[in-house]
């Protein structure tokens, strides 16, 4: 009895602790410790909402600049986080700010995925929940959010497709599942082409 009771609240025990995790990160950040290529995501948010296309308005690299006035296409980074941010940017908010929240968001649900994936693959409950809680914690974890990088969106991306791919073999429509593991597996991939680099 109290094993289930614990496998139902221990998703919601991490996500209040990513969440926490989140807020104190939020306390402490300074928008100016936005990551150089994540300030080209949003600014690429912010032309594409502007009709400008996947481009940015934050040269950076040498071949930016070679390609004349911003904003330039944005070629070395793939559009999924600046896709993602959309929606916020369109809303009103400001693109260092979208960055944070699609980031922390991302960091959120991949603590939660954690502890799912874990149980999943036949962790002890108290395992998973330490693996998950674990995630939640970890400090780099939260660097990532404060520098608004798209790897927390990655991992959130990364670990949902494994979780389809670990349940496809006991569904009773296992290519729908893997369908959805590969949808989920290349919506990390325009994430970030490297993976965690």
């Amino acid at each position: 009895m109290i094993a289930s009771s614990w496998r139902r609240w221990a998703p919601w025990l991490l996500f209040g602790m990513a969440v926490m995790h989140l807020v104190m990160v939020w306390l402490l950040r300074d928008p100016a410790m936005i990551n150089p290529d994540s300030a080209q995501l949003v600014t690429a948010a912010r032309n594409m909402l502007d009709g400008n296309g996947f481009a940015t308005s934050a040269l950076y690299y040498e071949q930016q600049h070679r390609l004349g006035d911003p904003p330039v296409p944005l070629t070395n980074w793939p559009p999924g986080f600046a896709l993602t941010m959309l929606p916020f940017v369109a809303i009103g908010l400001t693109g260092p700010d979208a960055a944070f929240l699609v980031s922390a968001i991302g960091m959120a649900v991949a603590v939660v995925l954690t502890y799912v994936v874990g149980a999943a693959v036949g962790l002890r409950t108290s395992y998973a929940l330490l693996t998950g809680g674990a995630m939640a914690l970890l400090a780099h974890f939260g660097l990532l959010v404060v520098k608004s990088m798209s790897e927390p969106l990655f991992v959130a991306a990364t670990l949902a497709s494994a979780l389809f791919l670990l349940r496809a073999e006991a569904s009773r429509r296992p290519v729908s599942v893997l369908a959805m593991a590969g949808a989920l597996a290349a919506c990390a991939f325009l994430t970030r082409y490297a993976g965690l680099a």
